[in-house]
């Protein structure tokens, strides 16, 4: 299929190649059209109560472009949120929305260490506490970002987020290597200071006001980004990094109980086994995070883009974040290097292909502006964060690009379109990209939007729409109209018979969508198809979408087990319990996972537990909503000449480690005082002793901090530092 270019971006483009303007932008590329799509106009947050969802239509209909709307029952899932408003500091007040449509809407709070930490050990958060306070007065929950790394900005020391006190306290500062001059995350003295800072946040009694909060790493860009030194792309070397699970330690014991709350600027598998979500934040470039093991985005050995149900994001569902906001007219000026080509004219299209793709990546949640497609954004807000127990519908996204990587076919929710013998297909509507994007192959700088073929086959997720029912559905077919012919839906009705409806096709150069609805059996497991699309002028067919009809029934839960109900560890060993929901198939499977005495045994979102210290644990397993629980009790043990000696010298030892009661320390014999120190992980003073003797015995039951321990012992000139963990 053949599309003509748009004249006036190119002799745009071309009068800037001869000015010179653009002469090193070497990722524009020539524009194409994008009819299918509205004309570019943004929407400001002072515009969302004139959005409006997309009207339900309880017939059989044809609508002109592609169908959002939801039948007027479904609400939004308490998981999916959706960051309506973005506020730098504490001096601006958040506004009321007003939207007209469903949506958990909240507040993005960004604000500076500098700000909270003007001198040395002096923290106020009342302006932080009020400002949130506000937005809860005109129904806004908010996520909180807490910027801690930067010295300057762009050479600007008023653009900076840490305080500056720290260089006075000998802390190095990071070249500069593009936007951010960074203090040395790693250092010391700033390490003490910013588990200092989580430690008083938590202390103030904002984790429990706010609905998620961000941590992040030094970033070389704007704000915090990342969670460690090596990057996204490395999570088992950030992982190694000890400074880096101090970190997110603190973060652990400053959202205790409420850990998924948290989440991180990158993958950390340490982070995700204390519950912590990720927010990845560059979907405008849509096609980035493929594949990506965290979010559980692979390429299968046929080139589909498929869903790893077991990556740690998707198997202990946690907040999982995006940001789509690149769609103001500078991102098209040479302020902004050209990023998304010349002119406007794509803009709404990539913000089409950006929100599937949120979509499709099952986030929870969206930080979103512009608006593009009005009618998309009530759509967005009821799909966020659905699982397969309360989605209200699957859906197909039938495009293809060429990434480096291979062909990556399909984007999809719970609906899987496969070729087979005598089903198979091509892709068609192509569409031209404006930029280079970095994970596209050469030459191939452009999106399928569209499949056709005599026969397609569809095949339904058998956990959203299971085998043994019959299903009232609404079955959306978006197509594109441009050929004269036909288009079949056929399909199993409910006695067991095939039943066939047609769309007829004119050749109008359009995308239309067509709704039918049916009463179906969806009985094929597995990829074996459900229902097929048959025409035999091959009219490409772009989105499919079944939706449930009925007001969603739930199946309550009744009961709840644990098993096995006792288990013995040693120090250092795991055991995974297991839990039971009844019935089976109750609607909600959600539990959490807690430990009575997390300094003995800890337990993951999984059930895994870990054996840290001598001692006794209750390990709880709770419903969502509070109805029924059940318990294993831990006992663990340390093993006879397990425990870690610290060797420090031939005459310094401190044992246990870990160390549950008493801790031991053999001292060097000499007539000089040892000086003997404790801390917690967040540079807490717990425990000062002197003493002049060759042995001491520290009691460090009563200390009410989980891992960690920091010790210190001085004696003369000398000093020696250890970990110790509980």
């Amino acid at each position: 299929m053949n599309y003509s270019f748009n004249k006036s971006a190119i002799i745009a483009t071309f009068s800037l190649l001869l000015s010179g303007q653009i002469v090193a932008q070497d990722h524009i590329l020539p524009e194409s059209e994008y009819p299918y799509w509205p004309e570019y106009e943004y929407l400001s947050t002072g515009d969302l109560d004139t959005i409006e969802k997309q009207p339900w239509i309880n017939n059989n209909h044809i609508i002109d472009g592609w169908d959002w709307s939801l039948p007027d029952h479904i609400e939004p899932s308490d998981r999916g949120l959706v960051g309506l408003q973005r506020i730098a500091g504490w001096n601006k007040a958040f506004q009321p929305l007003n939207t007209r449509f469903q949506a958990n809407g909240v507040g993005i709070l960004w604000v500076n260490w500098r700000e909270i930490e003007k001198t040395e050990g002096n923290f106020d958060f009342s302006p932080l506490i009020s400002r949130i306070q506000q937005a809860n007065s005109v129904g806004l929950d908010i996520v909180l970002r807490i910027l801690c790394h930067s010295k300057s900005k762009n050479g600007n020391i008023s653009g900076g987020q840490a305080p500056l006190w720290l260089e006075d306290l000998g802390v190095p500062v990071m070249p500069r290597e593009k936007i951010n001059e960074n203090f040395d995350t790693s250092h010391p003295v700033f390490h003490f200071h910013y588990l200092r800072l989580v430690n008083e946040l938590k202390n103030s009694g904002i984790p429990h006001m706010v609905k998620a909060a961000y941590v992040g790493y030094a970033s070389k860009s704007h704000g915090d980004e990342g969670i460690g030194p090596y990057g996204e792309k490395n999570p088992e070397a950030n992982d190694t990094v000890q400074h880096v699970r101090e970190r997110l330690d603190a973060w652990e014991e400053a959202f205790e109980g409420i850990e998924h709350k948290v989440f991180m600027g990158g993958p950390s598998h340490y982070g995700f086994e204390k519950g912590f979500g990720m927010r990845k934040g560059f979907v405008e470039m849509y096609h980035y995070r493929i594949p990506d093991n965290e979010i559980g985005q692979y390429i299968d050995d046929k080139r589909y883009l498929s869903i790893d149900e077991e990556a740690p994001v998707l198997k202990n569902q946690c907040f999982s974040g995006e940001v789509n906001e690149e769609y103001n007219q500078s991102w098209a000026e040479a302020s902004s290097d050209y990023r998304f080509g010349t002119t406007t004219n794509s803009f709404p299209y990539r913000y089409f292909m950006s929100n599937l793709r949120v979509l499709q990546m099952r986030c929870t949640y969206v930080h979103t502006t512009g608006h593009l497609i009005p009618k998309m954004l009530p759509f967005i807000s009821q799909e966020l964060g659905r699982t397969a127990e309360d989605t209200p519908d699957a859906w197909s996204f039938l495009t293809e690009t060429n990434l480096k990587s291979g062909l990556s076919k399909n984007w999809e929710r719970w609906l899987y379109q496969r070729d087979a013998p005598g089903y198979e297909t091509t892709p068609d509507i192509k569409m031209q990209h404006v930029r280079k994007m970095w994970m596209i192959a050469d030459n191939k700088y452009y999106d399928y939007i569209a499949r056709k073929g005599q026969k397609m086959g569809f095949a339904a997720a058998d956990d959203v729409f299971p085998t043994d029912s019959i299903h009232d559905v609404a079955l959306k077919i978006s197509y594109y109209d441009g050929v004269p012919g036909t288009l079949k839906l056929v399909y199993t009705n409910c006695s067991g018979s095939t039943e066939e409806r047609t769309i007829t096709t004119y050749g109008t150069d359009a995308i239309k969508t067509a709704t039918f609805f049916i009463n179906a059996k969806f009985d094929a497991a597995g990829y074996n198809f459900d229902f097929e699309l048959q025409s035999t002028q091959e009219v490409p067919v772009s989105f499919v979408r079944v939706i449930k009809t009925e007001p969603f029934s739930s199946i309550d839960v009744s009961g709840l087990t644990v098993t096995p109900k006792t288990l013995e560890l040693e120090v250092g060993q795991t055991g995974q319990l297991s839990k039971a929901v009844h019935p089976t198939n109750a609607t909600n499977q959600i539990v959490s996972w807690s430990s009575s005495n997390s300094s003995v045994a800890t337990v993951d979102n999984s059930g895994l537990v870990t054996a840290v210290a001598e001692g006794i644990a209750t390990i709880k397993v709770i419903t969502s909503d509070g109805s029924y629980s059940d318990e294993c009790s831990i006992t663990v043990d340390l093993l006879s000449g397990n425990s870690i000696m610290n060797v420090i010298s031939d005459d310094i030892k401190v044992y246990p480690n870990p160390v549950s009661k008493i801790l031991y320390f053999d001292l060097p014999e000499s007539s000089s005082e040892k000086h003997i120190e404790i801390y917690n992980s967040n540079g807490q003073l717990l425990i000062a002793e002197n003493t002049y003797g060759d042995h001491l015995e520290i009691n460090v039951e009563e200390i009410n901090t989980k891992h960690l321990l920091l010790i210190n012992i001085v004696y003369g000139k000398n000093k020696s530092s250890l970990k110790v963990y509980r």
